[in-house]
């Protein structure tokens, strides 16, 4: 083998490993960003003004893949179970007409995965639970995939159930990031005093409640709790809203002016 080849079978090696772990990037960053987009959002905040990193989507997305897939897994691993149990049954066949005849598990597979499919296309057009959409598709693509595409290319169909099968995971964990998000939100909106409370310290006055003169040029706000903080920005809950019922956020930067302190 020629240098020139030992060196493009690397490459090659290289490209089907960064290629997989780029997208699985990307997709873990995007269901961060959704849960993120889901709590400040509920607050009517853009959470883009927090500049969160990569590495904070992804630490905060971990959680949120971890319960559909493994739904959506167990539910495979319990297919596959019943399938072998069920190829013991292939003997028994249902008429079709004209002396053609099909087997009754094979039937029953292919009517569920029909009845499976009608509710994914409902729920992706809005009309049913979009996580049992999820599942439905999965199992329309498990359980109809082989029949449909029988034996003649069987790489071609599992590379097309795979592909609706990591959909449907992709799907479920796009809602569940969003709804988890909308919850947390909802809990701390319940809760505000759970959250650590802030004495903000500072040499101009600001527009915070709880204000105290506490020397020349410097005020002090306390009553105050904390959302979040990142890149050196405070996410400060300032009070509630008695128009909409929720609360009021305040975004405070650290700077020489600005001082801010976890009392507890």
């Amino acid at each position: 083998m020629s240098e020139k080849e030992d060196v493009r079978g690397l490459l090659e090696l290289v490209g089907l490993v960064v290629a997989p772990v780029t997208a699985v990037t990307a997709v873990l960053m995007y269901f961060g960003w959704n849960r993120q987009n889901a709590i400040y959002g509920y607050f009517g905040v853009d959470h883009a003004v927090l500049r969160f990193s990569a590495q904070d989507y992804l630490l905060r997305s971990v959680g949120v893949v971890f319960k559909p897939l493994a739904v959506v897994l167990g539910v495979l691993v319990l297919l596959v179970a019943v399938r072998r149990v069920a190829a013991r049954l292939d003997a028994v066949t249902v008429p079709l007409g004209r002396g053609v005849r099909l087997p009754a598990v094979q039937a029953v597979r292919i009517g569920v995965a029909v009845i499976a499919l009608v509710w994914a296309v409902s729920a992706l057009a809005g009309h049913a639970e979009p996580l049992t959409g999820a599942l439905a598709l999965a199992l329309a693509a498990v359980l109809g995939g082989p029949p449909l595409h029988g034996t003649e290319r069987p790489f071609r169909g599992r590379v097309l159930v795979g592909s609706v099968v990591a959909f449907a995971v992709f799907w479920a964990a796009a809602v569940h990031a969003g709804r988890g998000g909308t919850a947390l939100a909802e809990h701390i909106d319940r809760n505000p005093d759970a959250q650590p409370a802030l004495t903000v310290y500072s040499t101009e006055r600001l527009t915070l409640p709880g204000e105290t003169v506490v020397g020349p040029s410097t005020y002090r706000y306390t009553g105050l709790r904390l959302l979040s903080y990142a890149n050196d920005r405070w996410v400060v809950i300032t009070g509630r809203d008695p128009e909409r019922g929720r609360l009021t956020l305040t975004l405070l930067r650290d700077t020489d002016r600005v001082r801010v302190e976890v009392t507890d």
